[in-house]
């Protein structure tokens, strides 16, 4: 499947983050606006708590690339890229050879003693 070639309708994917974060009970409180030299250049987050203040970065480009500020906030919630997942071999083919090196880690399996999939199958249209 193919999000720029159409292949999944946007609202279907729009539904599905709405039915995450309502399933998951998220609420979000507005944040102060901060100078700019406070923001970081990528869009980032540590997957999961990992003590103290939980930092995701968000710098005014990334807000306005669908999906991506529920993408980071799906990491500092706890979840895994879906290509990530101990188990992703039972449903996708990694082409390593189609990957640019800079990136090959990005599709590392996590160790399955790091991963908890929260009860959900493995999504094909996950924006995760």
């Amino acid at each position: 499947m193919n999000i720029a070639k159409g292949d999944i309708p946007l609202d279907n994917i729009t539904n599905k983050i709405l039915n995450r974060s309502n399933s998951l009970k998220v609420t979000l409180k507005d944040l102060p606006k901060l100078p700019d030299s406070h923001y970081f250049s990528s869009c980032w987050s540590y997957v999961g708590k990992i003590g103290g203040r939980q930092q995701v970065s968000l710098p005014k480009w990334c807000t306005n690339v669908f999906g991506s500020v529920q993408h980071e906030f799906l990491h500092a919630l706890g979840f895994f890229h879906e290509q990530a997942r101990p188990n992703r071999d039972s449903y996708v083919d990694i082409k390593w050879e189609n990957i640019d090196e800079g990136n090959k880690i990005n599709f590392e399996k996590a160790r399955s003693e790091n991963v908890y999939a929260f009860g959900e199958p493995y999504d094909f249209e996950s924006i995760i």
